[in-house]
């Protein structure tokens, strides 16, 4: 029974090992979606997010790409909007921006910002700062963010090292 069981465990670890070889290191990822899940239905005071003549409106949903933890008046880029929309109408999929959302050095943090989109002054609604390298182990083609009431899936296309 103890050479069967020494068997076994050789076996496993064997199979350990080849498996880590196997495993590619992951050197940097694109965002080619972001799916807003959830998002706050008023502003912090209880307001809702446009007004018009005719009374109160929804948001035009926008999300913007920082590089570091807090946004900026530069963002790295933007998406397509959705104009006048509350929750019940989503998840709302963004897959078209205005320039590549690389995730280029991965130990640095990432922000993604929803705005109700304005003409002038668009109005920041959640942020979402994530780190890339939190993901690299696992490299998941998908990972979902919460802040608040907030919610959002951010799909990431990796490349790993030849």
């Amino acid at each position: 029974m103890k050479k069967i069981t020494g068997f076994v465990a050789l076996a496993m670890v064997l199979l350990f090992v080849s498996s880590c070889k196997d495993k590619k290191e992951v050197i940097s990822g694109e965002i080619t979606a972001v799916t807003i899940l959830s998002f706050p239905e008023t502003d912090a005071d209880g307001d809702q997010w446009d007004f018009d003549l005719i009374g109160s409106e929804n948001p035009d949903l926008e999300v913007q790409f920082n590089r570091g933890a807090s946004i900026s008046n530069d963002p790295i880029g933007s998406s397509e909007r959705y104009d006048d929309v509350t929750n019940a109408d989503g998840p709302f999929t963004f897959d078209e921006f205005d320039a590549p959302w690389l995730l280029d050095v991965l130990t640095d943090d990432y922000t993604v910002a929803i705005y109700d989109y304005d003409v002038i002054g668009s109005d920041q609604m959640a942020t979402f700062t994530f780190n890339a390298n939190d993901y690299t182990d696992d490299a998941p083609s998908s990972v979902t963010i919460s802040n608040g009431s907030s919610s959002i899936s951010i799909n990431i296309m990796w490349t790993f090292a030849e």
